[in-house]
């Protein structure tokens, strides 16, 4: 075992151990900066770390910037990372992108911009999830609508074999599940 006192690569053990540490507690703090931030629609804080040099694509785990504001809902912050470049159609590590999490959580007005942005309607991710699906699972009938009404495939399934209809059902999600009926009915 080492000491304080032995040398390793040149350096006393202790200043390997801090040397090392110091980055990693940098990452970790910087993170939690991060996600406290777009979590407070803090858009300051954001633009000043931006302007350090922080990408606009930088990643907290597998997921962007931009996936992290829109699952927020943080319409502001979402504008800034797309106005400095940021990829509209990144993945996370599972697929999940940023278009799948607005349409989630519902937040329509993301959505929107996303797709006047270059987002793909019918984006997937790696368990065949969409942002139609994703909004059919979560009852969000403004979202719903609004993708249809800009191509998404009203006929796509899931890994598990559920189609934005049967999401609806499954979640008792009334209203979308008669939409997305009576869609179906005028579709073909």
């Amino acid at each position: 075992m080492l000491s304080v006192n032995k040398k390793l690569w040149g350096l006393p053990s202790l200043g390997l151990l801090i040397l090392l540490y110091i980055p990693l507690a940098y990452a970790v703090d910087l993170n939690a900066q991060l996600v406290n931030a777009i979590q407070h629609n803090d858009v300051e804080f954001i633009n000043h770390k931006l302007s350090q040099g922080l990408s606009v694509d930088y990643r907290i785990k597998t997921e962007t910037l931009l996936m992290i504001a829109a699952r927020a809902g943080r319409y502001e912050l979402v504008t800034i990372l797309v106005g400095k470049g940021a990829k509209v159609n990144a993945k996370s590590g599972k697929g999940h992108n940023a278009m799948s999490f607005s349409s989630r959580y519902g937040h329509l007005r993301i959505v929107q911009y996303l797709l006047n942005h270059g987002a793909e309607v019918n984006i997937q991710n790696n368990n065949k999830w969409t942002p139609l699906l994703k909004a059919a699972r979560g009852g969000h009938l403004m979202v719903v609508d609004y993708l249809l009404a800009h191509d998404a495939d009203i006929n796509s399934r899931n890994t598990a074999g559920f189609d934005a209809e049967g999401l609806a059902k499954r979640y008792r999600h009334k209203r979308v599940v008669n939409y997305l009926k009576k869609y179906k009915r005028n579709y073909k």
